[in-house]
């Protein structure tokens, strides 16, 4: 099983420059992508129970296993092979439709073989933290149980979730390839 990579980098003075002059809602999520190094460099934690998982098949509720308190809708390409490290997209839904939001995106992934994950826990209206909370979740978890190639992160967000989307796009420095907002 492929190992959680420390390769979140801290955000550079200008980048927290940036990060102080934005909006009221991102400056409180300045210490998230900090946060967000060091979640993902750690890794001690009770393990969630065991979903099984069918690549082609959409796993409706997957909970992560560091925080149970988290979950995420699961699609593998039909051809997932864990010898190949696989391109993810991420779905943070404004309204945490985890389904809704993942079947938009469910037959490009099929086509171009990514792997799908949409979360449960993102909401636009609220605060910032529990979108980044729910990501983290996410990261963590789908680095533990799943071959993903680091390099080829996409994120998706609509609304506030947007928001969110490139700001941890910013804490991920280098390993995002993509947006969609």
């Amino acid at each position: 099983m492929p190992t959680t990579h420390g390769y979140a980098r801290r955000w550079t003075t200008a980048q927290r420059a940036r990060s102080s002059r934005s909006s009221t809602s991102c400056r409180t999520t300045r210490g998230a992508p900090v946060a967000l190094v060091l979640l993902l460099v750690s890794s001690s934690v009770e393990p969630a129970p065991t979903v099984e998982i069918v690549p082609g098949a959409l796993s409706e509720r997957v909970s992560c296993r560091a925080d149970s308190e988290h979950s995420y809708a699961l699609l593998l390409p039909s051809l997932y092979d864990p010898e190949r490290r696989w391109p993810v997209l991420y779905v943070l839904d404004a309204r945490g439709r985890a389904l809704y939001a993942a079947e938009r995106f469910r037959e490009g992934a099929e086509r171009y073989g990514w792997i799908l994950v949409s979360s449960w826990d993102t909401a636009s209206d609220g605060p910032t933290e529990p979108n980044v909370e729910a990501m983290q979740a996410m990261l963590r978890d789908t680095q533990e149980r799943l071959s993903i190639d680091t390099d080829r992160l996409y994120l998706a967000g609509f609304s506030g979730t947007a928001r969110v989307a490139f700001i941890l796009a910013g804490s991920l420095s280098g390993h995002v390839a993509g947006i969609v907002s």
